[in-house]
């Protein structure tokens, strides 16, 4: 791929963006304040950002009723909920357990953007603390967290993401026109419409 006046340099770069304001790189801290706690407790999803042992990022979806992240002591205790056993993001901590997460309040332009070290626990008293649908959780990411802060609302109030009358038709997607045309010969269709 050819891109052209590609930035190579941190000073090329700041030559382009410029310079944060003096004060904006102290809103990065290690402990949560109190706004910050309240904030987790009312997200109900978040996006968790891991990389694999060749440097391959993935980005995963994790919802859940408002505080279904929980914190003690500066650790995040994320229930694993049950999807397509893909599991890239669990395969991505084992091999590099540096993750990233972005929680999202349905209304606030804010994000909440945390950084930290994962582990995965398959502890069964950690595991029922967590129901889902009446079940325990089958496992639950351990997050020790190194730094966190809030990300401003510009990229969200530009997207018009909490107003609905700037929303796109929605779309449904087909399972099957993104799966069956990869199937091995004579595997038949999937079982995704």
């Amino acid at each position: 791929m050819e891109v052209p006046h590609v930035v190579k340099d941190l000073a090329s770069l700041r030559d382009i963006c410029g310079d944060p304001h003096p004060h904006t790189p102290y809103k990065v801290q290690e402990e949560l304040t109190e706004q910050a706690k309240t904030f987790l407790g009312k997200s109900p999803f978040l996006l968790l950002t891991t990389v694999s042992e060749d440097g391959t990022p993935t980005v995963s979806p994790k919802g859940g009723q408002a505080g279904f992240v929980r914190l003690k002591d500066n650790i995040l205790y994320l229930p694993d909920i049950k999807g397509n056993n893909l599991i890239f993001s669990l395969q991505n901590i084992l091999q590099h357990p540096k993750v990233g997460l972005i929680f999202l309040l349905p209304g606030t332009g804010e994000t909440l953007r945390i950084h930290g070290t994962a582990q995965i626990s398959s502890d069964p008293e950690l595991c029922s603390s967590y129901p889902i649908n009446g079940k325990p959780a089958r496992l639950v990411t351990v997050i020790e967290i190194s730094a966190y802060y809030f990300h401003c609302s510009m990229s969200l109030n530009i997207a018009k993401l909490w107003k609905p009358e700037a929303w796109s038709d929605k779309m449904k997607i087909s399972w099957r026109e993104e799966i069956d045309p990869n199937l091995p010969a004579g595997s038949g269709p999937s079982k995704y419409s």
